[in-house]
């Protein structure tokens, strides 16, 4: 069987990232390895599971390099999208374009940055 497990993100300050994700969207860090004695942190964090590592090379020389592979964004469901986007402001987070876009079938979705630059999603399901 094959199903979703996470997304891997690279971050510049673990610390910084973490009480993002805490603060702003609500998620829980499920996991925490400050120091994998391999020049490198990690963080794993979701809502109801962990869906998102967070990477942080320490070691300078271990860092992704961005040709190596990109993502163009990753999503989480939101119940109120209205509200998951008063908490973001609360955090002096600006949407990428302004309001909320209805896309597909229906669905509501906002699109905003992380403290690393990362593109996140939110979709209020129909």
């Amino acid at each position: 069987m094959i199903s979703f497990s996470h997304v891997g993100l690279v971050v510049t300050d673990l610390d910084r990232s973490v009480r993002f994700y805490e603060e702003a969207l609500g998620l829980k860090c499920w996991e925490r390895h400050p120091d994998t004695g391999r020049g490198l942190q990690i963080a794993f964090m979701g809502a109801d599971a962990p869906v998102l590592e967070l990477l942080h090379y320490t070691d300078v020389s271990r860092r992704e390099r961005p040709e190596r592979g990109r993502y163009d964004h990753f999503a989480w469901y939101v119940e109120d999208i209205s509200q998951a986007i008063d908490r973001l402001a609360q955090h002096g987070v600006v949407l990428e374009q302004p309001g909320v876009q209805t896309v597909l079938d229906g669905r509501q979705i906002a699109f905003f940055y992380g403290p690393d630059g990362e593109r996140i999603e939110l979709v209020q399901r129909v």
